[in-house]
């Protein structure tokens, strides 16, 4: 499985996880982010017939700062624009079926559709509207 990290000025802005055909080989879990990340991904391998022991999440609260997304490539690809805080463009990556991108909050990003295309987007919430995002124009285009 093809895992691809994002980092500028030491901060991670986005995780690409490639979906694979590989075969499972036995039961793990990876976390590929950092145990501090505010943002957590990891990924689970189990066999036929392994299980997940039943568990709760204990209400912590937990204090924060910007809005983390995880997007699901449901169908189709798009081209992924990555830029820093400051709105500079830092790079481009595509993404088709089955992959997964997470952007950790930290800079902003962009999209250009290659083909139809449907995405499922996780994030944190409540969402503010006027708040929570500002748009800006991306260099030699429209916003």
């Amino acid at each position: 499985m093809e895992i691809r990290r994002f980092i500028h000025r030491d901060s991670l802005l986005a995780v690409l996880v490639r979906a694979s055909d590989e075969p499972v080989v036995g039961d793990t879990t990876e976390f590929v982010t950092e145990d501090d990340a505010q943002f957590q991904i990891g990924v689970i391998t189990r066999l036929a017939g392994g299980e997940v022991i039943p568990h709760v999440h204990h209400p912590i609260e937990r204090h924060v700062i910007g809005t983390s997304e995880a997007l699901f490539v449901a169908q189709g690809s798009v081209e992924v624009d990555l830029y820093s805080a400051d709105r500079m463009f830092l790079e481009s990556f595509s993404a088709a079926r089955g992959d997964i991108i997470v952007f950790m909050g930290d800079g902003g990003h962009g999209f250009r559709f290659m083909e139809d295309c449907r995405l499922i987007e996780v994030k944190q919430g409540p969402f503010v509207e006027g708040i929570d995002k500002e748009k800006f124009t991306r260099p030699g285009g429209e916003s």
